[in-house]
């Protein structure tokens, strides 16, 4: 495969998760995904990290809507800026949407 398009469907891989991708670009990645053995690996990776993720907030921790509310607001204004990589940078679409799926216990 080619090592760009790697690239490209690497920083896809966590929108598709969280159903944030348009069509023709959920299409591209799932094509991608049938004939690229390590970026299937990576992505059974990421929903296996997911679920335990979800797992263990729901389990371990009792905190209130807000409580979890501020935490994730805190870690988001933390984060650095993401890089740019070209015509294929990472687009934060949605970029609460991964938060509020693990605040809620949505996996």
């Amino acid at each position: 495969m080619s090592q760009s398009i790697c690239d490209f469907v690497v920083l896809q891989l966590s929108a598709m998760l969280d159903s944030e991708l348009d069509t023709d670009t959920f299409h591209l990645v799932q094509v991608h995904l049938g004939q690229c053995e390590a970026c299937c690996a990576l992505l059974k990776e990421l929903e296996m990290l997911d679920g335990q993720l979800a797992e263990a907030w729901s389990a371990d921790l009792h905190v209130t809507r807000q409580q979890a509310a501020d935490a994730a607001d805190a870690v988001l204004l933390a984060l650095p800026p993401l890089p740019c990589r070209g015509a294929y940078a990472a687009k934060r679409v949605h970029h609460k949407t991964r938060w509020n799926r693990l605040i809620s216990g949505i996996s």
